[in-house]
This record gives C-alpha cells, sequence and structure tokens, in this order.
C-alpha cells in the first residue's frame, strides 16, 4: 500500500507500520472529532497501519499498551521546554530536542498571560469547543522565533511543539484563601 513511511513495530498480530509525525493539524483535527480522550486514538489510527491495513480507532483500544506507547514515541518528538527569561512578560522559553540532535532549538516568545479577552475570542472562533480553545490562543500571544506566526502556520507545526506550547499557555490557577478573624 503506502511506500513512504517512517519505520516498523514488529508484533506478535503483525507488523505497524508508522506513516508519518504527528502534526498540530493532527492533534487539532483528532481533538476536534474525539475530544481529549479520543485523540490518542485518533492520532494512532491516523499515523500507522497494520499489516498495510488502515487501523480503526476500536482497535486502538485493543493494541497491548507496550506497542501503543511504541506507536507513541514514534509519532510525537520528545520536547523539553526551557525557561529562558524569567519574571514578567514577555516571556521567552527555548524548545529542544534531546533525542534529535539535527532538529534545531526554537526560541518561543510568550507576549502576556491569557486573559478573558482571549478566551472570550477563542471560543467564538472555535464554536465553543473547550479542547481546541489553545489553538485559538496561539496566534494572538505567541511568536515562534521571533515571528508572529498565523493559526495556519501553528497547525503545521510538529504535534508535539504545539502541545508544549499550548501548556505554557495555559493559565496559572491562584488559590483564594478567606480572610480570617
Amino acid at each position: 500500500m503506502s511506500q513512504n513511511y517512517l519505520g516498523t513495530i514488529d508484533t506478535d498480530s503483525g507488523v505497524v507500520k508508522v506513516l508519518r509525525k504527528a502534526r498540530g493539524r493532527d492533534l487539532y483535527k483528532g481533538l476536534n472529532l474525539h475530544g481529549q480522550a479520543g485523540v490518542t486514538s485518533y492520532l494512532v489510527s491516523a499515523l500507522t497501519q497494520v499489516d498495510d491495513k488502515p487501523i480503526r480507532g476500536d482497535e486502538v483500544e485493543e493494541l497491548e499498551m507496550g506497542i501503543l506507547q511504541a506507536v507513541q514515541n514514534a509519532i510525537s518528538d520528545n520536547v523539553v521546554v526551557e525557561e529562558v527569561q524569567v519574571g514578567k512578560y514577555p516571556k521567552q522559553y527555548k524548545l529542544t530536542y534531546p533525542d534529535d540532535e539535527g532538529k534545531a532549538d526554537k526560541t518561543i516568545e510568550i507576549s502576556e498571560s491569557v486573559k478573558g479577552k482571549h478566551t472570550t475570542t477563542a471560543l467564538k472562533q472555535c464554536g465553543g469547543k473547550r479542547e481546541l480553545i489553545g489553538f485559538y490562543w496561539l496566534p494572538a500571544l505567541v511568536k515562534v522565533d521571533g515571528k508572529s506566526l498565523r493559526f495556519d502556520d501553528f497547525l503545521d507545526l510538529p504535534s508535539a511543539e504545539v502541545e508544549a506550547i499550548v501548556t505554557l499557555l495555559k493559565p496559572k490557577k491562584y488559590q483564594f484563601s478567606p480572610r480570617t478573624k
């Protein structure tokens, strides 16, 4: 069937072929169709084949955990986030790939914290689907290597980078302390 692929995982039940790395677009589509709970099954079914046949989402759920973990490691890069500029905004982070020396580090700049106005706008843009809200914060708040990116540009980044950046944007939870008498 497919001659272009990253590699294979030999298992007792057949050969799992990993077709390519996950992109932001794959992550977005999985979250949009299946929510947070089903995104992994979606990614595995979209990016792999077993014995040159597509694998369905329900079949992914039946895979042994070791196979599933090997596929997840193959379709998503290991990204390490390091804070470069500490303190007030704009904040800077460095994304590195410790397992792949060929990939260049990236500098991420976050201009300000997520505010109510960003969330309101993002919720309108994503049709109220909270799983997708982080994707819509990205163009308003993030620069990659000094460049402002469009929504589509973030969809073309590796999924591991998108996940790391969205995690950086998640609002800090402050704790309410009741007044003592």
